[in-house]
């Protein structure tokens, strides 16, 4: 401006991208997961925090069941004279330690809940993915990222051992594909000490160090960036 007189304004547009997603880690509660928890919880504060400070919004859910061995549902069943094939015979226990509208520094109390050992009992891995799909298909973000964190295949006593073979493995199979071809959730899973690729077609074995390092987390970026929407 080389005039005090002169009125005629240039600008230009600055670009300011914005993040419009959600990611749901969705926690498998099972009594092996004790050994991993420690390492797990913080790496999920740490990929929370992140990943709200780039704009997405953050969900962290787990499952587990009410008992061991089944509990009232195996009891009915019992009572009924044991008819065949009669499906899933527990009660199921779904948690929400942070749901998508809660700040990570808000939640971190409830996020301390699953260190909680009497949280870790049986898991029924398919019913889970349904329920966590059906939270985010329920929000309004374009793009939804679903991470599954587990060390094993789905395992309930008294359903593995009263329905035919490969019963909860073949669910989890179904509802993996399911979500995998409609394509409206990204889903990926982080195996811990386990290769998952037999239930998900995007997998990562990890094995977590107790003190994290940026080497873990690079690796679950890589997956979702070779593999992402954004990619294809």
């Amino acid at each position: 401006m080389t005039s005090p007189e002169y009125r005629q304004i240039f600008r230009r547009e600055r670009y300011q991208p914005k993040s419009n997603c959600l990611v749901t880690f969705l926690m498998d509660n099972t009594g092996s997961m004790k050994t991993h928890i420690a390492s797990i919880a913080t790496l999920m504060e740490i990929m929370c925090r992140a990943l709200e400070q780039a704009g997405a919004s953050t969900e962290v859910l787990g499952f587990t069941t009410r008992g061991w061995q089944g509990g009232k549902i195996y009891k009915q069943w019992q009572r009924r004279g044991k008819p065949e094939n009669p499906g899933r015979l527990t009660e199921l226990e779904h948690i929400i330690y942070k749901d998508a509208d809660t700040p990570i520094k808000r939640a971190r109390l409830d996020m301390a809940a699953m260190l909680k050992p009497s949280l870790f009992r049986e898991g029924i891995d398919g019913e889970a993915l349904l329920w966590a799909a059906d939270r985010m298909t329920a929000r309004s973000e374009e793009r939804r990222i679903l991470i599954v964190l587990s060390d094993g295949c789905p395992m309930e006593t008294a359903t593995n051992q009263n329905n035919p073979e490969d019963y909860l493995d073949n669910h989890l199979q179904q509802v993996a594909g399911m979500l995998e071809t409609r394509g409206d959730i990204e889903l990926y899973a982080l195996g811990f000490g386990l290769d998952l690729s037999t239930y998900y077609r995007h997998s990562l074995a990890l094995e977590l160090p107790e003190r994290l390092e940026n080497g873990v987390f690079k690796e679950i970026l890589q997956m979702i960036a070779k593999y992402g929407r954004r990619s294809r």
